[in-house]
């Protein structure tokens, strides 16, 4: 039996491609933002508890890397 309560996900497909899925919204919202993500990596960290994903972006090195809060369904990016 299928105990699973969650709400149907608006975009299909794998966690995979979910995580996919921030990481671009999480690049497009960082350019719009700094005006270029040349020398910055994204990277996957984690789902929220609210189902947002987490996505790091940095510079190799770097102790300043920013997180990125990312909403796949409405495309909402914010700052931690």
């Amino acid at each position: 039996e299928n105990n699973n309560t969650s709400d149907s996900e608006v975009i299909t497909g794998t966690n995979a491609t979910r995580e996919e899925k921030a990481v671009e919204i999480a690049k497009k919202y960082y350019e719009k933002t700094y005006g270029s993500t040349e020398g910055i990596y994204f990277t996957y960290d984690s789902v929220n508890g609210d189902g947002r994903y987490r996505v790091i972006a940095g510079t190799a090195g770097s102790s300043s890397n920013k997180f990125l809060i990312v909403n796949i369904n409405t495309g909402e990016v914010t700052e931690k």
